[in-house]
């Protein structure tokens, strides 16, 4: 069996209360640290990028779909 040397929550915080409890831990900066701002990417728009590749595509089965459709009614009739 593995024994902790010292507590697996050493030097973390509680935060919360009853059932919605969680453990934090805050890192140390100093005068040299880059800063906790992050000057973020240009969005990837992924989204957009898949909607625009599969529209014609959607647009040929839906249209295939529906004239089989009406083909099969107009057969029926």
């Amino acid at each position: 069996d593995y024994a902790w040397k010292a507590s697996p929550y050493e030097n973390m915080y509680k935060m919360g209360g009853g059932s919605q409890t969680e453990y934090v831990t805050f890192r140390t900066m100093s005068e040299l640290s880059p800063g906790w701002i992050n000057p973020g990417m240009p969005a990837m728009n992924i989204a957009k990028k898949t909607a625009d590749s599969v529209a014609i595509q959607l647009h040929e089965n839906v249209s295939a779909a529906w004239f089989s459709d009406i083909e099969d009614i107009m057969g029926a009739v």
